[in-house]
């Protein structure tokens, strides 16, 4: 190379070479804008993929499922993607937290699948074996939509933790779509300074009371209690419906990441 009028140029070539007229230079810019376009617009490697997760979010459209709704009370809420932490210090009860967590991830009932029986032929014989069956046992058929369990609420489980003077009680509450919440068992945990040095080992599992197994009027004084520091029927009303929301956002947000996953 050489410098000429300050400029580098490529040795060997003659100076009139490098001069460019507009009409040249508007049909090389041209060329290039063409060239970039196509770059731009590269065909998508899956377009099944995409043309299926389009058509499922136009399902969605009007249903306004990415929505945020906000949770009554002076809950303070984390989210960890599909894990959720509602925290809250009662204004009636000094020195107490109450910790409620759960997850929306929904997971598949084991009792009943539905993809049980590849097609219908299939399902027909099975459907026929059962009648007989039960005919030579003197049973009764079972009608539609009966002995399968019926849909359970959302979130279905919850972990609440009510934390007082370093002492913490868990209570595993599971949520009915018809009797509401149901407490199901209750244990403790020191975290005082005068706990056991036993309760501190990894190896430790705390006892766990069976509320079923507990007095009438002990259910009542536990439910009572409860209630007293926020959780009430409403509060766990209050839990379906917005988990119910967060759960359809994140369904619409994960489907968009599928949608551009592969393109």
């Amino acid at each position: 190379q050489r410098r000429v009028h300050g400029s580098i140029r490529p040795s060997g070539f003659p100076h009139h070479f490098n001069r460019i007229s507009p009409q040249m230079n508007s049909e090389i810019m041209c060329t290039q804008c063409r060239y970039l376009a196509s770059k731009g617009s590269k065909a998508t490697k899956n377009p099944k993929l995409v043309d299926a997760v389009k058509e499922e979010l136009q399902m969605l459209e009007g249903e306004q499922l990415d929505r945020e709704i906000a949770f009554p009370g002076n809950w303070a809420i984390q989210k960890l993607g599909a894990f959720v932490v509602m925290k809250q210090n009662p204004p009636n009860k000094a020195g107490t937290e109450v910790e409620v967590s759960f997850s929306v991830n929904q997971e598949p009932s084991d009792e009943y699948n539905m993809n049980e029986f590849d097609d219908e032929e299939s399902a027909d014989g099975a459907d026929e074996t059962e009648h007989q069956s039960r005919e030579s046992r003197g049973e009764e058929d079972i009608e539609d939509g009966e002995g399968y369990p019926m849909s359970t609420a959302f979130p279905s489980n919850l972990t609440v933790s009510i934390t007082r003077n370093g002492k913490v009680m868990f209570v595993e509450i599971e949520l009915d779509s018809e009797s509401g919440p149901k407490v199901m068992n209750i244990s403790f945990q020191n975290h005082s300074e005068s706990a056991p040095a036993s309760t501190q080992n990894e190896e430790y599992e705390a006892y766990e009371l069976d509320f079923a197994n507990l007095s009438t009027s002990l259910q009542d004084a536990i439910v009572d209690y409860l209630s007293g520091v926020g959780l009430t029927d409403d509060y766990f009303a209050n839990v379906q419906e917005w988990a119910a929301g967060y759960e359809n956002s994140l369904f619409v947000s994960t489907l968009n990441e599928l949608k551009h996953f592969d393109v």
